[in-house]
């Protein structure tokens, strides 16, 4: 059985259940949200090594059918509804902890990519260290909350620069989300820089670009869509989110992009997983970010050949593992 432990409104979940569904293929979702409430986790350690029970709404013990883990975009537990209402925050870091234990039982063999490899690959400066490691140009980048180092390098650039969030630039608050995107900045930004909050921001040359590309890795395979903004679009994730109209096409990336972009995922320790690139107008291929495994840009236009080979990386070595017992151990 095929454990996906994602999130209840995580839409990419929803197409690979969908897909397993079509070929037949055993699968439990694991909202991990809900840890404390609709599923429950227990943890033993002895003289006989560690072991877990896991108990999920609907499928009741799922710890021994589990011979992969699909991880995407899992969340925090929430808390425990019984809580009161002045210890709900210590008892959802208690939760988050047991929940983090729980990875580490699962042996990394039976991951598909595992947690730690993928909040690795999420920090900015260790993807272009790799990217440039492994071949690919990246552009000159600057992180900082430094005015007078902001001004420098806007000159440097003739400020041709773009400034983003060193994390990600979502915003979610109660009733609504924000989107701090990839934005274009000029000469009078560094003025300004005192209306915005006191925090470091990721600053980069603007290549001048003929489409954006993301690549989707898995395994030795690379997929690739050039996507195409209506009008003067910064970053293409705006464009959709505002109700722009993409444009997607499917592209042959030049063999040696192609192996760097392979290259890149195995660095930190991943079969799949995605990342964008800028075309230039001078026609080179630009790293800006690796990001976080997905294939909804890509089905757009390659739907079966990616999740047919995406499917058989899941499922590649289902038959060959052994029968955990009933309180799975982490052993070999």
């Amino acid at each position: 059985m095929l454990l996906i432990a994602t999130n209840r409104d995580e839409l990419a979940a929803d197409y690979l259940i969908l897909r397993l569904r079509e070929r037949g293929l055993p699968f439990c979702r694991f909202n991990t949200e809900t840890l404390g409430d609709s599923a429950d986790l227990e943890i033993t350690c002895d003289d006989q090594g560690p072991a877990f029970s896991l108990l999920i709404d609907n499928h009741g013990e799922v710890a021994h059918r589990i011979k992969s883990v699909y991880f995407h975009h899992a969340l925090a537990p929430l808390s425990t509804p019984e809580a009161p209402s002045d210890q709900k925050e210590f008892a959802a870091r208690e939760l988050l902890e047991t929940l983090r234990s729980l990875w580490r039982l699962i042996p990394e063999r039976k991951w598909l990519n595992h947690p730690i490899r993928l909040w690795r690959a999420a920090n900015k400066v260790e993807q272009l260290a790799v990217a440039r490691g492994s071949g690919l140009p990246i552009p000159d980048t600057l992180i900082t909350r430094r005015e007078r180092s902001v001004r420098d390098f806007l000159r440097r650039h003739r400020n041709n620069v773009v400034a983003k969030a060193v994390r990600h630039g979502f915003v979610i608050g109660d009733n609504e989300m924000l989107l701090a995107g990839t934005q274009r900045i000029g000469p009078e930004y560094p003025d300004l820089m005192d209306r915005f909050a006191d925090v470091p921001v990721v600053y980069q040359e603007a290549i001048a670009k003929g489409a954006d590309v993301r690549v989707v890795v898995v395994d030795s395979r690379a997929f690739a869509v050039e996507i195409m903004a209506a009008g003067n679009h910064i970053d293409w994730r705006v464009a959709d989110i505002t109700g722009n109209d993409l444009g997607y096409e499917l592209v042959n990336l030049p063999s040696s992009i192609e192996q760097s972009c392979v290259e890149i995922v195995g660095k930190f320790g991943l079969r799949y997983s995605s990342m964008d690139l800028v075309r230039a107008q001078d026609g080179r291929f630009v790293f800006y970010s690796f990001t976080t495994p997905t294939w909804v840009v890509v089905l757009v236009a390659i739907p079966l050949a990616l999740v047919v080979a995406l499917l058989d990386l899941v499922f590649e070595r289902y038959s060959g593992f052994w029968m955990w017992s009933d309180k799975t151990t982490a052993g070999e």
